[in-house]
């Protein structure tokens, strides 16, 4: 499987170098400075593919970005559609290898997406499953596609989100890498409230939040993941457990390890948080 893998990423990247790249920019840019409002944002996109094969990822980052504008839904949702949809979603937020369940994720979507071409949901998780294979050429074409579809949709602003944090790994100063955590924060917010049981979702926020906020980020979306029954996977339990014992909330860590019996009975991850948390009470 990771054989296959690394050859699919290679033949990915070998797929986008047969033009001149900077030919391409330069080609877009040119379009771009007299071309009318309503197709600057998928001239954008193509710059964003350019900029990708030129090895420039900032800024085709920052690009895609800004051809990716807020905009209201246009295309309404079957139920055969939503169906489809939650039924790939559980393969895309199942545990395990993130590249591994990617290929399966991808491989699902393209035959999904040769019996229903418009399916723009199904080509929302076929252009994630891309991004975590780090074929973005493709992912920048498919999820535009489906943007422009659904741009109010829960995968869009994780999406969005994830961009940010890239950039984020880019940016040189404070000031900058400051507006990229408003921007990853902002857009995981929106993800939640759209689709709270992406369990991945929590990770980020507490992930990027800032030092003197994360205990109440912990506390608030630890609270929320016990009441709400979100199970996590078994591997976040200890690291959830170890940060709020770090903050002395050791009533949120029982919570959550109370949570997690009922998800993983007779588990040993579970068991080793319940002592490690007894274990910093009697300290």
């Amino acid at each position: 499987m990771y054989q296959f893998i690394l050859i699919l990423m290679i033949l990915c990247a070998q797929g986008y170098a047969t033009e001149d790249p900077k030919a391409e920019i330069q080609r877009y840019l040119n379009a771009l400075s007299h071309a009318p409002l309503d197709q600057e944002s998928v001239i954008k996109k193509d710059l964003a593919i350019a900029y990708y094969k030129d090895q420039n990822q900032e800024k085709a980052f920052q690009v895609f970005l800004e051809a990716i504008t807020d905009k209201e839904d246009e295309t309404a949702i079957s139920k055969e559609m939503q169906q489809r949809y939650e039924t790939v979603l559980e393969l895309y937020l199942k545990e395990g290898n993130p590249k591994e369940v990617a290929q399966r994720l991808l491989e699902h979507c393209e035959t999904l997406l040769k019996q229903y071409p418009n399916d723009y949901l199904i080509l929302y998780l076929e252009a994630i499953a891309e991004a975590n294979l780090e074929c973005f050429p493709d992912f920048f074409e498919h999820f535009y596609q489906a943007y422009t579809k659904y741009p109010n949709h829960y995968l869009a602003y994780k999406s969005k989100a994830i961009l940010h944090t890239k950039l984020f790994a880019r940016m040189r100063t404070v000031e900058d890498k400051n507006q990229e955590r408003d921007n990853i924060l902002k857009n995981l917010q929106q993800a939640i409230h759209l689709y709270p049981r992406d369990p991945t979702l929590y990770k980020m926020m507490l992930a990027f939040s800032l030092e003197e906020k994360r205990p109440e980020t912990l506390s608030v979306y630890l609270n929320k993941i016990v009441s709400e029954n979100i199970i996590i996977p078994r591997s976040d339990i200890a690291i959830y457990v170890h940060q709020a014992v770090g903050y002395k909330n050791f009533n949120l860590a029982q919570r959550l390890v109370d949570q997690a019996k009922e998800w993983y009975p007779a588990s040993r991850t579970i068991q080793t948080a319940q002592q490690y948390i007894v274990q910093a009470q009697t300290k």
